[in-house]
């Protein structure tokens, strides 16, 4: 699955096999779709519908039965959420949202309910969240010393850890 504004104005879904292959757009998931992540089952996707207001909105993924089933807004509030992506063992979900007045990042439950309030650094906005391969904690980079760093803190919550310092920027976390 990727997002890809292959007919040069508006981004939307497209899968392509592992196997390789050509393209077929995911077009139940509509125009605007981005920062798509699938679960390890592939039973369910979530991606970044980007509108005036930024939701997240969910669809079967690609290898769920009910594949014609219309995009739902999955995780809202009156302000923006963004960024989401499912912990490894499916569990959770992690993404940034600006619901506390600032953008900081949050967890839910799979199904988009008991949101958790991760960090609260009330000011940069941050985002990049990635989750380890056991699902224990959460990489992300912030503005929080001038330029980009990359955090990590415990999907658990408690006190973001600074890994990387110095001028240049580092963004965007891997494991």
């Amino acid at each position: 699955m990727y997002s890809s504004a292959r007919n040069g104005s508006t981004s939307t879904l497209w899968m392509i096999p592992a196997s390789g292959g050509m393209p077929e757009p995911l077009a139940i998931a509509g125009e605007n779709a981005t920062f798509v992540s699938v679960s390890r089952s592939g039973a369910r996707l979530v991606y970044e519908h980007e509108a005036l207001r930024l939701n997240i909105w969910r669809i079967p993924g690609p290898n769920s039965p009910a594949k014609s089933t219309a995009p739902a807004r999955f995780i809202a509030s009156t302000q923006s959420e963004e960024e989401p992506r499912f912990a490894p063992d499916g569990k959770k979900i992690v993404f940034s949202s600006g619901r506390s007045g600032k953008t900081e990042l949050w967890t839910c439950d799979r199904e988009g309910r008991n949101a958790v309030q991760l960090t609260s650094f009330n000011g940069p906005p941050h985002g990049s969240p990635r989750w380890s391969p056991d699902s224990r904690w959460i990489a992300f980079d912030c503005p929080k010393a001038g330029n980009y760093d990359i955090f990590v803190i415990s999907a658990d919550g408690g006190l973001p850890r600074r890994l990387t310092t110095g001028p240049a920027n580092k963004i965007r976390p891997s494991w």
